[in-house]
């Protein structure tokens, strides 16, 4: 089957894979690097610019400078929709959980932090400092700043780092200081980054010590040995020639002044379309002087990081489109292909480029082990009929396929993946849900199990260290008349992945087809802590009526473990002391602000983390110790008001 493209279609293909030929370029030490070329002037980065823009604007009738030269045509969708955003054991002397992460002894950004003594809190009404001592809670300090949307932030030792977007007011919409996410029915733009990073050696009072701003959004960041590296996408419109270089600004530098990045940092690949950047950077928590940036024209995507190396994951298009000198035709019987690119961490220099067949679902799709990066994909095309099915794929140091495992459950596509070392997990589903078993331990011979059949899906998988236990969060499915499934509720698995087949120990359900939680897509939202046997995160639970109707009965935090060799639920916490009935906007937002978030355990007590509330519980018998208001939401006919919480 073969489409012709439309605007829109033919801006999305070229972001992911139409050719561009050009030489190889010596590197700055001089090397030959295969497909990489390196600018050596601003000059040249505008030239090469117009040079693609040129050869484009020929062949297919100007639309490539048309559709980029006004911003009307693409902003009136961007400005509209948010933007996108994605674990370690706790050792047995640590006395606080950690964020669920990938990789082990890898950070990653959230919106809750801890260590042994304060709880740190981003929420829609701004950043506060919470002092945690055996369950009382007092707050110590807040920070509120000026058209901020702060999305992340880490805590190491006595420094916090905030990283969010800059964004302009507008005058129809209600402003707040600072705002986590969406908020009375919009989304605030933002069109640069913003890293902060505050001395809170005293947590009553932090001072800003570091601000970096960048052009772009941010897309991800890690936190490593005392080292904080970030990613962040930057596109540009053709024919604003002010625009084509993205900028910084650093305090630690000139005093903070404004440049565009230097065409030393800037790189382009062949064959990748170049209007948009990834720029890379790490900064050093002990050198508050230090930095390192480098920005590569043309690429970005999904972002993997390991323990050596960024890769940078997107859809590549060019072996579906032709161009004959008037127009750009899709193909779509030709089979879909994934873009892998390497970044090494230490100098965030490109040290290789691959391709596997399929696309990936999400970050947790790879996973680097032993030298070896192993891929999972499902593969879809058409062949007089939508076909599909799963792959998985070892590659080695020069990211050149050296095993492959095809053809997985025809027909399905995959919904988690997750790897140990030499093993791993697999799920696809359409109608059922089969669960693959992987072995790695022969890195040119991996192989795959026949699979367990079950009703429902699993969207996360979770290893349990030192067991053969996993943990599956997803939906429970039913078949219905019409021979496909119906979603149910939430359910969390307990497999037993010892035999050579996983086996289903028990299942715990969650309410009907509406109920939701966050950790279906983030599993940051999940607080894992396998010393106190807590496998905990905030859900909506929804039931159906018998008029037909759904209802929220319920959002709060469910509390699992693992007693006797199953899985139980060991509680469930509420800030809603009533039951919830949407009566109209207003009662929405005000059960929204006390709906859960995240929890973070520290010695015996949890804390569960609202907009409103922080609250702690005694895990002895998770009875409520404490209630701290962050702050008073008020909802009136022209908006949300935030003020301060009444003292308590």
């Amino acid at each position: 089957m073969k489409k012709v493209f439309t605007m829109m279609m033919i801006a999305a293909v070229l972001v992911t894979g139409l050719m561009l030929t050009s030489c190889n370029v010596g590197g700055p030490s001089g090397e030959l690097i295969e497909g990489l070329g390196y600018f050596s002037s601003r000059e040249e980065i505008i030239n090469r610019i117009d040079a693609y823009a040129a050869m484009y604007n020929n062949n297919n009738g100007n639309w490539f400078s048309n559709l980029f030269r006004s911003k009307s045509i693409v902003d009136e969708a961007l400005d509209m929709a948010p933007e996108a955003t994605m674990g370690g054991s706790n050792d047995a002397a640590d006395s606080y959980t950690r964020t669920n992460t990938q990789v082990e002894g890898i950070d990653e950004g959230d919106i809750i932090k801890a260590d042994e003594n304060n709880i740190y809190v981003l929420s829609q009404a701004g950043f506060y400092i919470v002092e945690a001592n055996d369950g009382e809670l007092q707050k110590s300090a807040e920070i509120k700043l000026e058209n901020y949307v702060p999305q992340e932030m880490y805590v190491e030792g006595n420094q916090l780092i905030l990283i969010g977007g800059v964004y302009n007011p507008n005058k129809e919409y209600p402003m707040y200081d600072i705002a986590i996410e969406p908020a009375c029915c919009w989304y605030p733009y933002t069109d640069q980054t913003d890293i902060r990073i505050y001395d809170i050696s005293d947590n009553t009072a932090p001072i800003l010590s570091r601000q970096i701003t960048l052009s772009g959004n941010y897309n991800t960041s890690r936190l490593t040995n005392g080292t904080l590296y970030y990613v962040i996408n930057y596109n540009f419109y053709y024919g604003e020639k002010d625009t084509y270089i993205p900028k910084i600004s650093d305090s630690a530098v000139e005093g903070g002044a404004e440049k565009e990045i230097a065409p030393s940092d800037i790189n382009f690949f062949d064959g990748i379309p170049n209007y948009n950047y990834m720029i890379t950077g790490k900064i050093s928590l002990s050198d508050t002087s230090s930095s390192l940036l480098k920005a590569y024209l043309g690429i970005g995507g999904t972002i993997y990081v390991s323990a050596n190396n960024i890769y940078a994951i997107s859809e590549d298009y060019s072996n579906r489109v032709t161009t004959d000198g008037n127009s750009s035709t899709y193909d779509s019987s030709k089979k879909t292909s994934t873009r892998i690119v390497r970044i090494a961490l230490e100098d965030l220099q490109y040290t290789g480029k691959g391709n596997v067949e399929g696309q990936i679902k999400d970050r947790y799709s790879l996973d680097e082990y032993d030298g070896y990066l192993r891929v999972a994909t499902t593969t879809s095309y058409y062949d007089n009929e939508f076909r599909q099915y799963s792959n998985v794929f070892v590659l080695d140091g020069e990211l050149n396929t050296i095993a492959t495992i095809t053809d997985i459950a025809p027909g399905e596509s995959i919904y988690s993946v997750r790897f140990r070392e030499t093993e791993g997990t697999l799920v696809t589903f359409k109608q059922v849900d089969p669960l693959f078993k992987l072995d790695f331990t022969d890195p040119l011979h991996p192989t795959i199990s026949k699979g367990l059949k079950k009703d429902g899906v699993s969207m996360y998988l979770h290893y349990i260290d030192g067991t053969d236990y996993i943990i599956g969060l997803g939906r429970d499915t039913e078949e219905n008349q019409w021979g496909g499934v119906t979603w149910k509720g939430l359910e969390v698995v307990l497999f037993d992945n010892s035999g050579e087949e996983a086996e289903i120990i028990n299942t715990v359900y969650i309410g009907n087809a509406c109920s939701y939680t966050e950790a279906l897509y983030n599993p940051k939202a999940i607080l894992y802590d396998q010393n106190l046997n807590i496998f905990a995160f905030a859900a909506e639970s929804w039931i159906y009526s018998n008029d037909g109707t759904y209802s929220q009965n319920a959002q709060g935090y469910y509390v699992f473990g693992i007693e006797d060799g199953r899985l139980v639920q060991r509680a469930m916490l509420t800030d809603i002391d009533e039951a919830i009935q949407y009566n109209d906007w207003y009662s929405y937002y005000n059960y929204n602000f006390s709906y859960i978030k995240r929890g973070a355990r520290i010695g015996n007590y949890l804390y569960t983390i609202s907009d409103r509330y922080v609250t702690s519980y005694a895990l002895a018998d998770f009875a409520e110790t404490d209630k701290l208001k962050l702050a008073e939401f008020q909802i009136t006919e022209n908006g949300i008001n935030i003020g301060a919480a009444v003292a308590k």
